[in-house]
């Protein structure tokens, strides 16, 4: 549902701007991102590692490997991808590094300066518990405890759009984005943006699924 709410708006928010500006420059835009050419794909080796991708990332759920493995597998997968796929392609579609180093760079400086709060979690775990760890326990089994976490599990699954870095792929984008020298919003500016869209959708979903 949100999913579908998201696509939705944006479909029509990009064709409004496309026909504003089509409007300003008649035919100039529709022959700049419509070409009259023949669809194809190219690389279609890479729809298999594509799958081993995705194969290693479900099956960690399903059976006990440790983290290190999947991860062996993914780096594996997206090895081969590059060195089997021609290099013009790679020209074709401008690829580089530098938007995949941005965004391990920005992450590596969160998970960092994460450590300090979550070892001061940790040492204060039990005596913020303490005593009330049977009262919780009853909480978290009880009708209104599950529908908690279910609210806040969606809450945290569906607002992971709501700034550049709450997941990789937004900051990914940003980084590809203005690495072809595209203007995009800054970062409170781009909040301001998803807020719009993602809250009412969010209380809609609330109304929906946890009245």
């Amino acid at each position: 549902m949100a999913v579908g709410i998201v696509l939705l708006v944006f479909n029509l928010y990009d064709q409004y701007i496309f026909v504003r500006e089509d409007v300003e420059t008649p035919g100039a835009l529709a022959e700049d991102v419509q070409p009259r050419r023949r669809l194809h794909i190219q690389g279609k080796r890479n729809l298999i590692f594509l799958a081993g991708v995705i194969a290693a990332a479900i099956s960690s759920g399903y059976f006990a490997w440790r983290r290190g493995i999947q991860e062996l597998l993914m780096i594996s997968m997206a090895s081969m991808s590059w060195f089997s796929t021609p290099k013009s392609i790679h020209d074709e579609n401008h690829f580089n590094f530098h938007p995949i180093l941005e965004v391990a760079a920005v992450f590596a400086g969160i998970f960092i300066t994460m450590v300090p709060a979550l070892e001061i979690l940790r040492m204060r775990s039990l005596g913020l518990v303490g005593a009330k760890t049977e009262s919780l326990n009853a909480l978290l089994h009880s009708v209104l405890g599950v529908s908690l976490l279910r609210a806040v599990s969606a809450g945290s699954v569906f607002m992971c759009a709501y700034s550049y870095t709450r997941n990789g792929p937004n900051f990914m984008v940003k980084s590809i984005a203005e690495h072809h020298r595209i203007t995009m919003p800054s970062f409170g500016r781009y909040m301001l943006y998803s807020a719009t869209l993602l809250i009412p959708t969010f209380l809609l979903i609330n109304l929906v699924f946890f009245r």
